[in-house]
């Protein structure tokens, strides 16, 4: 009976063994996949801090050069150009002094273009100068069209420029004595 009683305890204590084993194994899966969910939350918040912070800066840099662009359109010189609405001949820049032309130096290193339109999208002017588009009519592009229609400031969604970059375009109205004169536009790529 000895040997009965000795195999029954062995095989009690082989389930009890075996259920210990389980239960360390079931709790080690349920801490592994608590601590992944817990890796994978602090990740993706780290990855919306650092979303939100590019975000917020490319906001305060498209508000800058909104308010620069705000600016210049202001200017009288800018205004009285934009009403009388001829393009620039020969080099197609400002032979005197030309805020558009002084905004672009300033600017350059962190923008690509500055172009300035009549109140019918033709091209008067592009700093730096380009052979070609000045006359051309841009009442089509989309931007254009926009602050032709609506007289109101326009920030583009993303798109490809003639390089190839992933490029905006922030366009202003120029108003003159009140009338709409006018569009002035920066093309900013990254």
């Amino acid at each position: 009976m000895k040997d009965r009683g000795l195999s029954r305890k062995v095989i009690i204590g082989g389930i009890a063994g075996l259920a210990v084993i389980l239960a360390i194994v079931y709790l080690t899966y349920i801490n592994q996949k608590a601590f992944e969910k817990t890796i994978v939350s602090q990740t993706q918040e780290q990855l919306l801090t650092i979303a939100r912070t590019a975000a917020s800066r490319l906001e305060d840099y498209i508000d800058e050069q909104l308010g620069s662009l705000k600016g210049i359109s202001k200017s009288p010189i800018v205004q009285e150009k934009a009403y009388k609405g001829k393009p620039y001949k020969g080099t197609g820049s400002c032979r005197e002094y030309c805020p558009i032309r002084t905004l672009h130096r300033i600017q350059e290193s962190r923008v690509d273009a500055l172009t300035f339109f009549n109140a019918k999208g033709i091209m008067l002017c592009r700093h730096p100068f380009i052979q070609g588009p000045i006359g051309m009519d841009y009442a089509d592009k989309p931007d254009i069209a926009f602050v032709l229609r609506e007289h109101k400031p326009y920030i583009s969604e993303g798109f490809y420029d003639n390089l190839g970059n992933a490029a905006i375009s922030i366009s202003v109205p120029i108003f003159y004595a009140g009338d709409f004169a006018g569009i002035v536009q920066w093309i900013v790529s990254a």
